[in-house]
């Protein structure tokens, strides 16, 4: 199990670099896409919200406690919460008015896919007494 965290942990460090990489580097093709503020809030919240997950994901691999419990346990809820509410936010919206229902689903569902090692890695880090 610790061997697949560690490839999980590094596949999406490098998911978040390249995706926030792209996104500077294609800035004016997204500017130009007219996409309203929750639009970029949305993503602003979610990379700040991933990044902080691979930080507790880390602290996981290593037995390094980052902060403490209770900041992880209430961070898994809020991860919880964002995810949930993921297909009422302004990308998903933007998505399904462009692609349809269908692709919303799949993204919905692989997004949340994306994240079971996070929750599971983290809610095992809150509760194991590393994060004391």
């Amino acid at each position: 199990m610790a061997m697949l965290i560690q490839i999980y942990f590094w596949f999406m460090a490098f998911y978040l670099a390249a995706s926030v990489l792209a996104k500077l580097l294609k800035a004016k093709d997204y500017a130009a896409l007219g996409n309203s503020a929750a639009f970029w809030l949305e993503e602003i919240a979610g990379y700040l919200l991933l990044g902080v997950g691979l930080l507790g994901v880390y602290g996981y691999m290593s037995a390094t406690p980052y902060v403490s419990a209770s900041f992880w346990k209430a961070f898994i809820v809020t991860l919880f919460i964002f995810s949930a509410l993921q297909c009422c936010m302004p990308k998903m919206r933007l998505l399904k008015k462009e692609k349809g229902t269908r692709v919303v689903i799949a993204a919905s569902i692989v997004g949340l896919l994306m994240q079971v090692p996070m929750f599971m890695a983290l809610g095992e880090y809150a509760l194991s007494g590393f994060a004391s």
